[in-house]
């Protein structure tokens, strides 16, 4: 976990983390009291969620800027049986999590040597983690480390000013008027005050869709249409992948056409996470064309892949609806799961 960062920054972030930990805000804050914090140069907002009150995982989730703030907002409304891998999957956040020491991973562990501090009379051992949507949890880079080293102090002040009835944050966070807590430099008198602010507006982020490029869309209408049904079905491979040593390790995105009545696959494409979601309708004209042929329908169990594949399907003139109920996804995640390790197995 050693990176560009130095040894002394290190510890300055891990002492806060500490200090945190050790104030048990999880005791009296909900992680769906939101509080933020307002970047004096940039005036990015970053939400904070303070975890751990009804479970063992103790930790403050940092969800920088508008990304994360919408991610924030979707994770929370996923249904409630939301495979929570791939809750995990679609994150945008920094977490600074708390394990007991003898449950402590051995690389937070070699932080805490590397920063010059003892493990071996801490109650908690903090760890830090970078969550991007498709990726594997990593080291925080070091424009995340800036964000950390803003942001882990003014949470310090903001949790005990509700501790100390300051403040009444309800749940959502948000008050009657619509908005949130925030730590910001007051421009008056030069230093940080809390103040109730407005959040990034929820009516900025739209879901995704899949844009055909005329050339493609020519291509495609070119191919017979049948009255076959066809399933689009979308996930992340649960096994990393690497595109090239030192890179990043990501989930790929799986793509697939299942052919309802013959129960079988039509075409599946592995998607890196930066091509989502660019080249999803490309990919998806691709596996037509394999085929031959295009279907007269396509169902989705999904309102955000209905939503996604709208233009995709008008510019195709192919039907689409959503069918929620349907249970087939995970028969499918185990069969291209499996096809994925037979593949690096050869």
């Amino acid at each position: 976990m050693l990176t560009e960062i130095s040894a002394g920054q290190w510890r300055e972030l891990i002492e806060l983390a500490l200090f945190f930990a050790q104030s048990e805000p999880w005791k009296w804050m909900d992680d769906s009291q939101v509080v933020g914090v307002l970047h004096p140069q940039t005036q990015e907002k970053a939400y904070c969620s303070v975890m751990g009150r009804e479970s063992e995982f103790k930790a403050l989730a940092i969800y920088p800027g508008r990304e994360g703030w919408w991610s924030y907002l979707q994770i929370n409304q996923e249904e409630a049986d939301t495979d929570p891998n791939e809750i995990m999957y679609k994150q945008h956040c920094l977490v600074i999590s708390f394990e007991l020491r003898a449950r402590a991973d051995a690389d937070d562990l070699a932080l805490l040597r590397h920063a010059g501090l003892k493990d071996h009379d801490l109650k908690w051992i903090p760890s830090f983690r970078s969550y991007l949507p498709g990726f594997v949890p990593a080291t925080p880079s070091g424009d995340e480390f800036q964000w950390l080293s803003l942001v882990l102090p003014q949470i310090c002040v903001a949790v005990q000013e509700i501790h100390a009835g300051k403040h009444v944050v309800p749940e959502q966070g948000l008050d009657k008027e619509g908005r949130l807590l925030f730590r910001s430099i007051d421009p008056a008198i030069g230093d940080w005050q809390s103040a109730w602010l407005k959040p990034d507006p929820q009516a900025n982020f739209s879901p995704p869709q899949a844009q055909l490029s005329e050339e493609l869309a020519i291509a495609a209408r070119a191919m017979p249409q049948t009255e076959d049904m066809w399933l689009v079905e979308e996930f992340f491979v649960p096994e990393p992948a690497e595109d090239q040593e030192g890179e990043r390790a990501f989930f790929p995105r799986a793509l697939l056409f299942f052919d309802i009545e013959m129960q079988e696959f039509r075409g599946m494409s592995l998607l890196h996470p930066d091509t989502w979601p660019a080249a999803v309708a490309e990919s998806l004209v691709e596996m037509l064309l394999a085929q031959g042929r295009r279907p007269g329908q396509i169902v989705v169990s999904k309102k955000e892949n209905l939503i996604l594949l709208k233009p995709f399907c008008k510019a195709l003139s192919i039907g689409i609806h959503l069918e929620t109920t349907l249970d087939i996804l995970p028969d499918l995640r185990d069969a291209v799961l499996e096809m994925w390790r037979e593949q690096d197995a050869e």
